[in-house]
């Protein structure tokens, strides 16, 4: 069946009665978070709330749990309402960030210097603000990424995910060298990255190299649940991520030699590699190995022996999954990955919420994560039962989970289900009312970039 004519973005779906509900929903929690006093009490609670301290983090520079994250919500939010004084917001959270920028020794998008370089571009009104920060910011990771490109040498062994993943590696990198593509040296840098991410979808020991062996496993859960070694399926630390990364580059009109045989590569890989149950396609968190070779000479193969279905978050599971498939489609334009796309997101909507294994409000694992990537698929495909789905959430978000009398509006809850005052973007309140600022204005989403959603 084709799919509807698109003829302009479709954010605002709630109807006039609600927009205001949500609007107001929206500021109350702004207005918290751009007060010093609220921010300083959040981070102290916050740390008392989880179970483990050490999750409990604010890296000033970083977008996720950060400064840059707040400076950029409050950048959208005076796109939104530019008659409320939000920029000044955004540009006080920017300073504080910048202040650390010396110190900053990690260099992702979500928790480094690419995402304050990706947030001052999107305060920068195109450019024209902020170009003497842009212009040293660029010099740096040119330079940077020299070195991290050089990992990728043919006969390197293989990597932690965090080398290539979105949250902390090339994928998300690319994603800010994309929006930079019309400066030479950053194009020819963004060119690098794809090469190596066009490496990585290449075979080594019988599995591709993106896969990740028990010693570089990140955590010891991972390590126990996959003794052999695992090939990631999340968006934020899987092959999504890559495949996102060089079809978007594709779409933008940025090609390297391989890149289009790598997209189809990756994506049959994962549409091969599924769990499906009684709603349709699903995937398990990463495919597991058996290695029949020996320490110095080892043979891998893939096996779905033992594991389960994730969640439907964007991190992990098939929403993400559908996200980097749709983009494979685009880019190849190929009907059949597009197709895919949206029966994985109706096999999302057909789970009743109560079996989406989602307990949180925020974006990475959560359901305002579930509410951007529907209004993304509404703007995708011009279907409406993605703008049904997300009146939905935006109703589940506001009666179930926004709690005015709490610090700042919105919590993030642990399994268990302690509840948290989360300051950070990825997984707190900002995340939430920015995906509900999307479901509210007129206003194109674009910093879901940072998730590669756009």
């Amino acid at each position: 069946m084709p799919l509807p004519q698109i003829t302009e973005t479709m954010w605002q779906i709630v109807s006039a009665k609600d927009k205001e509900a949500v609007a107001i929903t929206v500021r109350n929690t702004a207005l918290r978070l751009s007060s010093d006093a609220i921010l300083r009490i959040a981070f102290v609670s916050s740390k008392k709330q989880v179970t483990h301290p050490e999750n409990a983090y604010w890296h000033p520079l970083g977008i996720a749990q950060g400064d840059s994250g707040l400076a950029l919500l409050f950048g959208q939010m005076n796109l939104c309402m530019p008659k409320d004084g939000w920029d000044r917001h955004a540009h006080v959270a920017l300073k504080r960030a910048s202040e650390n920028l010396f110190y900053c020794q990690e260099f992702g998008l979500h928790a480094g210097i690419f995402g304050f370089a990706y947030t001052t571009l999107y305060l920068s009104n195109d450019g024209t603000r902020y170009k003497k920060l842009l212009t040293s910011l660029d010099q740096a990771l040119v330079a940077k990424m020299a070195r991290q490109c050089d990992q990728f040498l043919p006969e390197a062994n293989y990597f932690s995910v965090d080398v290539w993943d979105v949250i902390s590696g090339l994928s998300g990198m690319a994603r800010y060298l994309i929006e930079r593509k019309d400066n030479p040296d950053l194009r020819s840098v963004l060119a690098q990255v794809l090469k190596c991410l066009v490496h990585l979808s290449e075979d080594r020991n019988g599995v591709p190299r993106w896969f990740t062996p028990p010693e570089l496993s990140p955590g010891e859960s991972m390590k126990e649940m996959y003794p052999n070694g695992s090939l990631n399926c999340g968006m934020a630390h899987g092959i999504p991520g890559p495949l996102a990364a060089l079809s978007l580059a594709k779409i933008h009109g940025v090609c390297v030699d391989g890149q289009e045989a790598a997209i189809r590569k990756i994506a049959d890989w994962l549409l091969s590699h599924r769990l499906d149950d009684k709603y349709g396609m699903n995937w398990p968190s990463a495919i597991a190995v058996k290695n029949l070779g020996t320490s110095t000479a080892p043979k891998y193969v893939e096996t779905t022996e033992g594991l389960h279905t994730t969640h439907t978050g964007w991190c992990y599971g098939p929403s993400g999954v559908a996200v980097a498939l749709w983009h494979a489609g685009v880019a190849l334009n190929d009907q059949n990955y597009k197709d895919k796309a949206i029966a994985i997101m109706r096999s999302v909507l057909a789970r009743p919420i109560s079996e989406r294994k989602l307990f949180n409000p925020g974006l990475c694992h959560g359901f305002a994560g579930q509410l951007q990537i529907a209004l993304r698929f509404y703007n995708y495909t011009g279907l409406e039962e993605f703008a049904d789905e997300a009146r939905a959430l935006v109703k589940l978000l506001l009666e179930k989970y926004y709690k005015p009398d709490t610090l700042l509006g919105f919590q993030s809850y642990e399994a268990e289900g302690k509840a948290i005052d989360q300051p950070g973007l990825l997984d707190g309140a900002p995340g939430v009312i920015l995906a509900l600022l999307s479901a509210c204005t007129d206003v194109e989403p674009k910093w879901d970039q940072i998730f590669m959603l756009s």
